[in-house]
């Protein structure tokens, strides 16, 4: 870093100050452009998008510079702020630092950064979701017709559905637990235990080499 640092006109013995920004998931998930002809647009799920928008994320975490106080729904003020104490008891109007404006200005060379806001999505209503999911089964059973031999039930049906989408997913090579994984990561949860890969020792013999797995 001392190289980059030195690009910019840092010098050893010259104090230095880091600002950092980390974004998680459940964040990243929730922002989307605030206004215009883009807005509601979401960048951040696709790292290969996200990097074309990191002005969008440094705005959103440190504020946009005065310039941006005529554009519609903007506050600018960003998650964090160096401001200059005032006699105001309410801190959050005091002034911003010149020094922070510079901070609220560095370049990503990607054009005028767009406001981001976050828009939180509800959480599922695990009761509808369940109603839903039985409506389905009786489309299922009505479908199939095992009713006409037998009167319909729910377990009856559950398992048929079960050796269905088993045999389904053994031919298309799918896993329901990693789906389940993929789900919840960009869902921005909490991941399943995932068990760590184990990779073969080498023996090394007087007559060559033996493989043994790991335990």
């Amino acid at each position: 870093m001392r190289e980059i640092h030195k690009a910019g006109g840092w010098e050893p013995g010259i104090r230095l100050t880091r600002i950092e920004i980390r974004y998680r998931r459940g964040i990243l998930n929730e922002l989307e452009v605030a206004y215009g002809t883009e807005k509601g647009a979401r960048w951040y799920d696709d790292p290969y998008v996200a990097i074309e928008h990191l002005g969008e994320m440094w705005g959103f975490g440190v504020g946009f510079p005065p310039e941006y106080d005529l554009l519609p729904d903007v506050t600018g003020r960003g998650w964090m702020r160096l401001a200059v104490p005032g006699g105001d008891s309410n801190q959050t109007r005091w002034a911003t630092d010149p020094l922070w404006e510079v901070v609220q200005r560095v370049p990503f060379g990607q054009g005028l950064p767009k406001p981001l806001k976050r828009a939180r999505e509800a959480a599922p209503d695990l009761e509808k979701l369940d109603a839903e999911v039985r409506g389905l089964l009786v489309s299922l059973a009505t479908q199939r017709g095992a009713y006409l031999k037998a009167p319909a039930s729910l377990a009856q049906e559950v398992a048929a559905f079960l050796e269905r989408i088993a045999e389904r997913d053994q031919g298309r090579g799918r896993d329901f637990a990693e789906d389940v994984r993929e789900r919840a990561r960009m869902a921005g949860k909490k991941l399943p235990y995932k068990a760590p890969l184990e990779f073969p020792k080498v023996v090394r013999g007087a007559k060559g080499d033996a493989h043994e797995s790991a335990s």
